[in-house]
C-alpha cells in the first residue's frame, strides 16, 4: 500500500502543477463521489466555418449550423458576423446581393432565396433519380447507390415530403 500512497501523491502533485501553469483552460469536472474530485483537462480542435455554395439541399443544414456557431454567438459584433457569413459562401451563394450591406439583410436574403421547400424536395428527387449509372455490380458501387438513396430519402422524411402512388412508383 505505501506504492499506491506516494502513487497518489506524486498524482497529486502533477495535476496540482498542470493546474498552476494553465488556469486559463477549460476544464470537464466528473462529479462521481470518489475519494478526490477529477477534472480532466482538454483542449478541443477549432471548428471551421460551415461552407455553402449554393445547393439548396444543403441550405438547412448550413443554416442550422452557421445559426448555432455565429449568428447566436452574443460575443461578435454584426460587421463580424457579415465579414464570417461572406467568408462562408461560395459559388452561386456569393451572387447573393441585399439593398443594405448587414448581417441580418443578407442572410434573410439567402434564406428567402435557398429555403424554397419545393426546390429543396426537387434537388432530393434528381439526386435519386439522377444518380451514377452502375456499370458493374461491385459492392462498392452498390453501397453508394444505396447509401445515396437513404440520405435522399431521410431528407425527404425530415422535409415531411408527402408520397403518393407516383412519388413510390419514381422513388
Amino acid at each position: 500500500m505505501p506504492f499506491l500512497s506516494a502513487l497518489a501523491r506524486q498524482f497529486l502533485a502533477v495535476k496540482q502543477q498542470m493546474d498552476w501553469q494553465s488556469p486559463n483552460t477549460p476544464t470537464i469536472k466528473d462529479n462521481s463521489e470518489n475519494e478526490c474530485s477529477k477534472s480532466v483537462k482538454m483542449k478541443l480542435p477549432k471548428i471551421p466555418l460551415p461552407i455553402f455554395d449554393g445547393k439548396y439541399e444543403e441550405w438547412s443544414s448550413f443554416g442550422n449550423q452557421f445559426m448555432n456557431l455565429i449568428a447566436n454567438n452574443d460575443d461578435l459584433s454584426d460587421s463580424e458576423k457579415l465579414y464570417y457569413l461572406r467568408a462562408s459562401l461560395n459559388g452561386e451563394a456569393k451572387q447573393v446581393e441585399t439593398e443594405d450591406v448587414t448581417f441580418d439583410s443578407l442572410f434573410k436574403a439567402l434564406k428567402e432565396r435557398f429555403e424554397n421547400k419545393k426546390l429543396i424536395i426537387n434537388a432530393h428527387l434528381n439526386a435519386v433519380i439522377n444518380f451514377e449509372k452502375i456499370q458493374y455490380a461491385s459492392a462498392k458501387d452498390l453501397r453508394n447507390l444505396l447509401d445515396n438513396t437513404r440520405k435522399n430519402l431521410r431528407a425527404l422524411k425530415v422535409l415531411e415530403y408527402e408520397r403518393n402512388e407516383l412519388s413510390d412508383i419514381v422513388l
